[in-house]
């Protein structure tokens, strides 16, 4: 494991930040997964990790298609992270823009995080 600190710039920017330093250790590809899934299970399982080329990216919104709850980019390209409300939108239009293959993976155990009452309730009643 590599421990990065947080200077305090933002979430995009300590994302931004992370990837650059993972891109300068010889890192092709880097995979954003949030700590606020509680159903999440092994991605290499779930997503189509194997065919990742350069021009791809893979994302997992949340239940409501509004947050990204996982986001694979190529670390020595990535799109620019904008997470926040509407991220999801925000990250197919980036991807997009620069013509890169997006593949969308909708997950059930993946797509729930923690952002809400609702959604912890959502947890519960799924336990």
């Amino acid at each position: 494991a590599l421990f990065l600190r947080d200077h305090g710039a933002g979430l995009n920017a300590a994302f931004t930040s992370g990837v650059e330093i993972l891109a300068s250790h010889g890192f092709t590809h880097v995979a954003v997964m949030h700590g606020d899934l509680p159903l999440a299970v092994s991605i290499a399982d779930h997503l189509p990790l194997h065919s990742l080329g350069h021009r791809d990216v893979i994302m997992v919104p949340d239940r409501h298609h509004d947050g990204t709850n996982v986001l694979v980019v190529n670390a020595q390209d990535p799109i620019p992270f904008r997470y926040g409300s509407g991220s999801f939108t925000k990250h197919c239009v980036e991807a997009s823009q620069r013509g890169l293959r997006v593949t969308v993976v909708h997950h059930d155990a993946l797509a729930l995080d923690i952002d809400t009452p609702a959604d912890l309730l959502e947890w519960q009643r799924r336990n």
